[in-house]
């Protein structure tokens, strides 16, 4: 089963991502505030194994969902923005 971990959570602009895929699979990672609106921050292929990833969040303050998408599986988890 694939793993997903947020850090730092709540984040202020940066947040590193780290997931760990059993299998080679396609991954999408997308945002979603509260009312639905999705971004996109990353499509690619991926080998199995530990992935670390940080992503530049220039969003308003609030409560968001990162979802990443495999061949096999979606995890879905809350990540707080906070604006200083």
């Amino acid at each position: 089963e694939s793993t997903l971990q947020i850090f730092p959570n709540p984040a202020v602009d940066i947040v590193q991502v780290i997931i760990d895929l059993p299998y080679d699979s396609p991954v999408c990672f997308s945002l979603f505030n509260t009312i639905g609106e999705s971004e996109i921050l990353l499509n690619t292929d991926l080998s199995k194994g530990l992935h670390s990833f940080d992503f530049s969040l220039q969003k308003s303050s609030g409560l968001y969902y990162l979802t990443m998408y495999t061949k096999n599986s979606s995890i879905i988890s809350p990540l707080s923005i906070i604006n200083r």
